[in-house]
């Protein structure tokens, strides 16, 4: 699995592409994997957009232009990413406190956690690549739902 925080402003789909956020993404990603080969197989994509400040994103939009610039670098083209999740998290209305971060590394937890505690950065995004299975598959996602 391959994740990466950065603390941006992110980018819908439908605005003017931003080759300034794209090279944000490819840099924190080369930063946090600096010796890899793009992966050739079937992937799974997760982003989350947790702010402070309401940019009227859709979760829709959101993780489009993370896969474009990731492209020839994290995977060879962002057709391989089966299943993407995406989805945006108000820091001022909901207690952070309640994900789960289970399978995380220490680390990970750690600097997720500081930067979502951080309150000078309006904006994070957490991103998270791997190995598509089709156990990942889900229905009915609310708990205790019919």
């Amino acid at each position: 699995m391959y994740s990466f925080i950065i603390s941006t402003r992110p980018k819908s789909y439908n605005s003017k592409k931003s080759l300034a956020y794209e090279n944000q993404l490819r840099v924190t990603y080369s930063a946090n994997y600096p010796i890899h080969v793009p992966v050739e197989t079937d992937l799974y994509g997760l982003v989350h957009h947790f702010f402070r400040r309401d940019i009227g994103i859709d979760a829709d939009n959101l993780s489009k232009p993370v896969w474009d610039a990731l492209r020839g670098l994290l995977f060879a083209d962002d057709k391989q990413v089966k299943l993407r999740i995406a989805g945006s998290f108000n820091l001022s209305t909901n207690d952070f406190t309640t994900i789960d971060f289970s399978g995380l590394s220490g680390s990970m937890i750690t600097s997720l956690l500081d930067a979502l505690q951080e309150e000078t950065d309006e904006h994070i995004l957490y991103v998270e690549c791997g190995k598509f299975t089709t156990d990942m598959i889900k229905l009915n996602l609310e708990r205790n739902g019919n």
